[in-house]
């Protein structure tokens, strides 16, 4: 699946990149997608594909999935794409509720389709008794509105709960750190 910055002009990534880079990304990161992109861009144009027709392309397959009622998987093991995991996730599955998807199967995609198709002996993907659960707490419904994935609470990862201040936190000290890594480069 192509992703949102595929369809951008270089100006407009280059904004993009710089954006990110202020909070949550460290530069020799940046460089590198932007390096990667690049190639890959150069590629396709001499291959005479344009990144648009291709975006839509995809996106016309992923529908005819979505309508076929095949198992989607949400997520990719690319590092070359510039996101930040977990944002980026969000952004996919709205992609998905675009192309024809309910706010729940969306869901089910990063979840229990997941854990169905990797079949581990150790099960995940579901909340139930005596199972191991990583919980993401929001303050808004996801099925009326797949956007409300980005009002998160609380999130408890292995038994441990991390509230909102805790976040935001965890968020501010990484801006930091970003931001020393930056200034040594």
């Amino acid at each position: 699946m192509t992703s949102d910055v595929d369809q951008l002009t270089p100006e407009e990534f280059e904004k993009s990149l710089r954006q990110l880079s202020n909070k949550y990304i460290t530069n020799p990161t940046i460089d590198y997608w932007r390096n990667a992109l690049s190639y890959e861009k150069q590629l396709y144009l001499k291959s005479g594909m344009d990144f648009p027709s291709l975006h839509q392309a995809a996106c016309d397959v992923l529908a005819a999935f979505i309508a076929a009622d095949v198992r989607i998987i949400a997520g990719t093991d690319t590092p070359a794409r510039p996101g930040i995991a977990g944002h980026i996730l969000q952004q996919e599955l709205a992609e998905y509720v675009r192309l024809g998807m309910s706010p729940w199967q969306a869901l089910r995609s990063a979840t229990n389709n997941v854990a169905r198709t990797v079949e581990q002996e150790d099960p995940f993907g579901q909340i139930e008794a005596n199972m191991r659960a990583n919980v993401v707490l929001l303050l808004a419904d996801p099925l009326e509105a797949i956007k409300n994935l980005e009002a998160i609470e609380r999130i408890v990862q292995r038994g441990k709960i991390l509230g909102r201040k805790q976040l935001d936190r965890f968020l501010k000290e990484v801006t930091q750190l970003v931001k020393n890594a930056n200034q040594t480069h």
